[in-house]
């Protein structure tokens, strides 16, 4: 369903305010668990060792692709908010990342040319835009021949995501559209092959480790990551607690 001007202007200042605050992609960038739960979500994706050109689809602060810049050669980053494209050009300059640049776009309409990129990464972007199947159509469209998406989203089922989404329902309640199978169809009526999902995630580190949280100052806490790697491996092998995973990873091939 197509969202109201009203409606985008509201999803506009809302990432504007929150894009804003440098301190959210500094502890993202910085906290080990966060660090840690970023780099499981892109090996479960099955992402390769190395990419050459990657295109991430609402990077916002370009927290994700300045962690996937480390095993691609390119990183082209696009949001709709300019204080994200902002706040990622100063972070990106601060660490000296010279291989990710970041630009204002929608990604319903891609400023780039056909089949120039070796993967499209879209992380929890999905559900915010009006119409995900031109969104999809436009991945394709820039994909190279053989090349992948790779599509993350938050599972409404997960009663951390649940909580986000009723907390912020103004700009996620396209979370709750969220099914497995809505995804995967969208992916195949783009024209993507090959089209998996994968459930993954159950430690609920958005709320637990958010930056203002005091949980995220306990050193402990964030040194454990092999006890997090325990609990996740456990979780995914009992197939009861898949339906309430975090994440739907969603991958499919041009």
């Amino acid at each position: 369903m197509a969202r109201s001007p009203g409606q985008k202007r509201t999803q506009a200042e809302f990432y504007d305010r929150k894009y804003a605050d440098l301190r959210r992609v500094i502890h993202k960038l910085e906290h080990p668990i966060f660090r840690f739960y970023d780099k499981r979500l892109h090996r479960v994706a099955g992402f390769p060792d190395h990419v050459g050109r990657l295109l991430e689809l609402g990077c916002g602060q370009g927290g994700d692709a300045m962690l996937l810049s480390e095993v691609a050669d390119e990183v082209f980053g696009v949001d709709v908010s300019s204080e994200g494209v902002a706040t990622a050009r100063l972070v990106a300059n601060e660490r000296l990342k010279r291989n990710v640049r970041f630009q204002v776009a929608a990604a319903e309409h891609l400023p780039f040319g056909d089949a120039v990129f070796d993967v499209v990464y879209c992380k929890d972007a999905l559900h915010h835009v009006a119409d995900p199947e031109r969104v999809l159509s436009e991945a394709r469209r820039v994909l190279k021949p053989g090349g992948r998406f790779i599509g993350i989203e938050a599972n409404p089922l997960s009663p951390q995501m649940a909580m986000i989404g009723l907390v912020f329902y103004s700009v996620d309640k396209g979370v709750f559209s969220n099914t497995r199978k809505r995804l995967m169809t969208l992916l195949r009526e783009a024209g993507l092959r090959d089209v998996r999902a994968v459930r993954t995630e159950y430690f609920p580190r958005a709320i637990a480790f958010y930056y203002v949280s005091p949980l995220s100052r306990i050193c402990w806490l964030a040194r454990s990551e092999r006890t997090y790697e325990w609990l996740e491996r456990g979780l995914d092998r009992l197939r009861v607690f898949a339906p309430f995973a975090n994440y739907l990873v969603l991958t499919g091939n041009k």
